[in-house]
């Protein structure tokens, strides 16, 4: 059975970009970036939001994918 994973936030550490991802499925293999769009940065930081004010937003305002 497939279930909702919590939305996440990627971020650059280097130029600040961020984007946040509310996944729809866990049996869906989206491509998520792995490498900064706008500066090429190639470690992201992935932080899950957790909280109900996270997950809210993660919904509102997040990528469908």
């Amino acid at each position: 059975m497939a279930w909702q994973p919590l939305p996440f936030k990627l971020s650059c550490e280097n130029c600040g970009w961020h984007q946040t991802f509310s996944p729809k499925s866990d049996a869906m293999m989206p491509n998520f970036p792995t490498i900064c769009p706008k500066c090429g940065h190639t470690e992201l930081k992935r932080e899950t939001l957790n909280t109900p004010l996270g997950k809210m937003l993660g919904r509102l305002f997040g990528k469908p994918l």
